[in-house]
């Protein structure tokens, strides 16, 4: 008798977890790809005057975003160090629907500052996908030279980059 209470314990658990499974596995459709595109620096918030300039140079963003709902960020075509970062891989895209989706990304910069960006998509036809971004940066350890906090802001068209 335990033993087949056991077994049906075990039965229920088992199909519990099949929908929690099911549940991780991100649906990201058409968004699959490499998408690339020209980050404009449409507001620049809290940078000195004397680095303005510098700062606000565009820049090459490719977004590689898998099967499963993982995405990697390459900036690409910059002249300051402020764009190099440790990392560009293991974030995630969140759909919302199935022509929307957001991607958050906390990246640690090669020069001391922790980076929030948000990378809002929406799907604008079969290539093309439009991007709302924002940039957050913090110097861990502060200066006091102006630029230990910094925000850019701007939107872009990303395109669908051929197979390589």
């Amino acid at each position: 008798m335990i033993a087949r209470f056991r077994s049906l314990f075990c039965l229920l658990g088992i199909v519990a977890i099949v929908p929690i499974a099911g549940a991780q596995r991100v649906a990201v459709g058409d968004f699959e790809g490499n998408w690339r595109g020209t980050l404009t620096m449409n507001v620049v918030y809290d940078v000195p005057d004397a680095h303005l300039e510098r700062l606000s140079k565009p820049v090459q963003l490719e977004i590689r975003i898998f099967n499963r709902g993982g995405a990697e960020l390459y900036y690409t075509g910059f002249e300051e160090d402020e764009w190099e970062f440790q990392t560009q891989r293991g974030f995630r895209i969140t759909m919302i629907g199935t022509e929307h989706g957001i991607i958050e990304a906390r990246i640690p910069g090669l020069l001391g500052w922790t980076n929030s960006m948000t990378f809002n998509l929406t799907k604008q036809g079969d290539g093309t996908l439009f991007l709302a971004w924002t940039r957050l940066t913090i110097r861990s350890d502060l200066l006091f030279d102006g630029l230990d906090e910094m925000a850019f802001a701007g939107t872009a068209r990303l395109t669908r980059a051929a197979a390589e």
